[in-house]
């Protein structure tokens, strides 16, 4: 798995987690009802620039590698994707053995915290 790859999936579980732990809006909010329960069916919203550009605009060669990225997901079978009517990438929904394989990722090599101090111990070895 590429590292772009593992970034999308990495990003694409957050944001699952995040749909998931999503308070149900009250039932005479029609519109926030019918776009969770949508979400919820069908992943969360592909939305590169929020995802990877903090709300910025990502150059093309940076957006079209995180594009790649998805497109080589989801013929590995990785992640579902939902295209609009028009034909446009929508929603990201990541299958069972996506989640498989970014557990097994994430047990190889654990997170590194950025801006960690070494310990005692790691300085004297």
């Amino acid at each position: 798995m590429t590292g772009d790859m593992l970034t999308v999936l990495t990003k694409l579980a957050d944001e699952e987690a995040t749909v998931a732990t999503t308070p149900e809006p009250p039932a005479w909010k029609r519109w926030e009802v019918r776009d969770l329960a949508t979400l919820r069916e069908s992943g969360p919203l592909y939305k590169p620039s929020e995802w990877f550009g903090n709300g910025s605009p990502l150059p093309a060669a940076v957006e079209t590698r995180y594009r790649r990225a998805v497109h080589r997901l989801a013929a590995e079978g990785l992640v579902e994707l939902t295209h609009s009517e028009g034909g446009r990438l929508r929603h990201l929904k990541t299958t069972d053995a996506g989640r498989q394989a970014l557990a097994a990722e994430q047990a190889e090599s654990p997170p590194v915290t950025v801006g960690a101090l070494p310990t005692a111990e790691a300085s004297a070895v």
